[in-house]
């Protein structure tokens, strides 16, 4: 079949190509190269179709003359091979034991959603062989690099193996299925889909959050996903590094036959501020695998208050002003926030007024009026807080 449609499109290469003015000879060495092989390595945009997005070849590869580039797929999309014939050089050993697929991939860097960055699947079709949409395995591409080609393997499963085992065909079909994610607008890149031997027994590490902000007195964490191939099944034991100043970093579990485990980093009140990296590292069956997490430490929100003058004196039916100044240092920029601190600065201040035999409820501060350096506020006499300043006014009661 595969040898067929390569008839078919070299007669319709030399009539355009003819047609065109250029001799029989050109054309033919054109399409010479459409194999088996040529679909399997991405080296034309026609031996792939895509169910949506923009499909294009390009030359950022890792082997031959091209690759497979998709741009703008639209949610779950099917990325379907043309035939192949079972004398293709690149399905030799797909029927060995342990034998896995394995194709090169580049997510791109530009993503809508940095926690979901969806994943990757293979099937396989047969119908000769009553093979089926078989489903291999899927990978997820959240915490992988991107803006850089990954070898993504999927195990071969027994199924698959026997089918294919001394067999004749020509109408295998791979298919693709990208689960991008809602808005995705980048470039997805495939290339060289191969059979690989047994796989080494080996593992990876990668962070999600990669980077994360913790202010002094407070906790921050990620979550560390292990990454298991060739059957790797032993504990992993995490330990990190570069830590800043007064930041410890601890892990639950700290040692895994799994496939996480949560880093949280503690500031204590005098941690050092500022951007740090810090490196994580797994070691497990004599192997060590390291991945890397972005830890800022920013100083906790805070301030202070002053009363000016610092007490006062009143008499029963007339009232007194004391001005109450708020120093911050590092605020947080909710207006809420700072609309609270300004609540509880003028409840102190009335508070610590003395001959206070009685005070009504007081409003909240308009919280942008609350941004200025000194806050006035009159209590118990129905007069909305000014914006610019505010003091607090104790009438004693006779």
């Amino acid at each position: 079949m595969t040898r067929n449609w390569a008839r078919l499109a070299l007669a319709a290469a030399i009539a355009s190509g003819v047609a065109c003015g250029h001799s029989e000879d050109d054309v033919v060495g054109i399409v010479s190269a459409l194999t088996s092989q040529d679909v399997l390595g991405f080296e034309t945009v026609d031996t792939w179709h895509a169910a949506s997005g923009t499909a294009a070849s390009t030359t950022m590869r890792t082997q031959g003359a091209a690759a497979f580039a998709l741009t703008a797929p639209v949610g779950f999309t099917n990325i379907v091979s043309s035939p192949i014939d079972s004398t293709a050089a690149g399905l030799v050993g797909l029927s060995n034991a342990g034998s896995t697929l394995a194709v090169d991939f580049l997510q791109p860097t530009q993503q809508p959603n940095p926690f979901f960055l969806g994943s990757l699947q293979l099937l396989v079709s047969i119908p000769s062989r009553n093979v089926n949409n078989l489903f291999l395995s899927q990978v997820e591409l959240t915490g992988l690099p991107v803006g850089t080609f990954q070898t993504l393997r999927f195990a071969v499963p027994d199924s698959l193996r026997n089918a294919v085992r001394g067999a004749t065909f020509s109408d295998l079909t791979f298919t693709l299925a990208l689960n991008a994610p809602s808005g995705a607008t980048g470039t997805y890149i495939f290339d060289n889909l191969r059979v690989q031997g047994a796989t080494a027994a080996d593992f990876t590490l990668s962070a999600n959050p990669t980077s994360v902000t913790v202010v002094r007195g407070a906790t921050a964490s990620s979550t560390i996903s292990i990454a298991r191939v060739g059957g790797f099944g032993s504990a992993v034991a995490f330990t990190a590094s570069g830590l800043p100043g007064g930041v410890t970093a601890t892990f639950s579990p700290a040692s895994t036959t799994g496939n996480t485990s949560t880093v949280t980093f503690t500031a204590s009140a005098t941690a050092t501020l500022g951007p740090a990296t810090i490196t994580i590292t797994g070691t497990g069956g004599g192997l060590a695998r390291t991945t890397t997490v972005g830890l800022t430490v920013n100083a906790a929100p805070d301030f202070t208050l002053a009363a000016n003058p610092a007490s006062v004196s009143v008499v029963r039916g007339m009232a007194a002003t004391s001005t109450v100044s708020i120093t911050r240092g590092a605020w947080p920029s909710s207006s809420s926030s700072l609309a609270s601190a300004c609540t509880s600065a003028h409840r102190a201040a009335v508070a610590s007024s003395r001959g206070c035999a009685s005070m009504m409820r007081t409003s909240t501060v308009p919280n942008r009026g609350c941004g200025r350096t000194s806050h006035q506020r009159k209590v118990g006499s129905g007069i909305a807080p000014e914006r610019r300043s505010s003091s607090t006014v104790v009438t004693q009661s006779s």
